[in-house]
């Protein structure tokens, strides 16, 4: 377990809200009788490129599978057909793209315009690294106003350029690695001491930072919420993406980018817990917690009588 500490200041900057779970809890949307898919949010989910169909796919699903009433997928034209055999639910929008299957510059103007009409965004999950599709999520992300996840790729495109990260709305999801890339502080620092990072960056950006690892640490550089719970059983490929998706649902039902984040990042771990009693932790996939997702949300659901 790492000790998290925030360093004394005489404007108690470095002093931020410790907050408890509980308290987020109570805020899980509610569940009411006259209630219809729109009622619970529309999240677009911008994911995908050749190779990295899979990120798109379990992020949609977790997103689903959280709550949120309506999810659309935009990936890469040629990879719909594909995507649409593993997720029934979603609706996908077929995006232009680069010659290596990744979206590129002329998906913007779609985005864009299909945005009006959505409750939060994902981006990221499985994008790729292509020079294009970089380009498009610089352009992308300061051009719109929604509450926002952004991951994996979406985040090493951004790493030339923090500004444009700013924003209440935004969340960001790094791992320590990518945390180190996008601002700089050595990865030693980072491990030392990830709340006081997480806090400091949040405060100076504007943003909601989720940085994921043993401790996961989630501020918005005025609360804190520090989840200590160490499962090994997440170390596997495509456990991020679920968070991801997990957010991303959680803000498309009208959630606050700190509180969203808190839920997600506490339910992840949730599913993380029942997964392993029910298979282990060395045959456990990220598959597996979208599959128990249901039964974790249970036991906290709000419904309006």
């Amino acid at each position: 377990m790492v000790n998290i500490q925030f360093r004394s200041s005489s404007n108690d900057d470095m002093k931020p809200e410790t907050i408890d779970i509980k308290s987020i809890l109570e805020n899980i949307p509610e569940r009411i009788p006259q209630g219809h898919k729109k009622t619970y949010g529309h999240l677009l989910v911008i994911a995908g490129s050749l190779g990295l169909t899979g990120a798109s796919v379990l992020s949609t699903m977790a997103a689903l599978r959280s709550g949120c009433g309506y999810v659309t997928l935009g990936c890469p034209a040629s990879l719909v057909a594909q995507v649409d055999s593993q997720i029934t639910e979603a609706v996908k929008l077929s995006l232009p793209e680069t010659d290596k299957a990744s979206l590129n510059l002329d998906a913007f103007a779609e985005i864009h315009a299909y945005s009006k009409n959505i409750s939060a965004i994902a981006i990221g999950p499985g994008l790729s690294t292509h020079a294009e599709t970089s380009n498009l999520v610089r352009k992308l992300v300061p051009s719109l106003s929604i509450p926002m996840a952004l991951d994996a790729d979406a985040l090493a495109a951004l790493e030339g350029d923090k500004a444009l990260l700013k924003g209440k709305s935004r969340v960001m999801t790094p791992h320590p690695g990518e945390f180190q890339k996008l601002t700089g502080i050595p990865k030693e620092d980072i491990h030392k001491n990830p709340g006081e990072c997480a806090f400091s960056f949040a405060k100076t950006h504007g943003i909601t930072v989720v940085l994921k690892g043993a401790p996961t640490v989630v501020s918005d550089g005025e609360r804190v919420y520090v989840n200590d719970a160490v499962n090994p059983g997440l170390s596997t490929a495509g456990t991020g993406d679920v968070l991801t998706g997990i957010i991303g649902g959680f803000l498309a039902q009208g959630m606050d980018g700190f509180e969203a984040s808190v839920l997600g990042v506490f339910i992840h771990g949730q599913t993380g817990v029942e997964s392993v009693k029910q298979k282990g932790m060395m045959g456990l996939i990220a598959r597996d917690l979208i599959e128990v997702l249901p039964t974790v949300l249970k036991k906290y659901e709000r419904v309006k009588k």
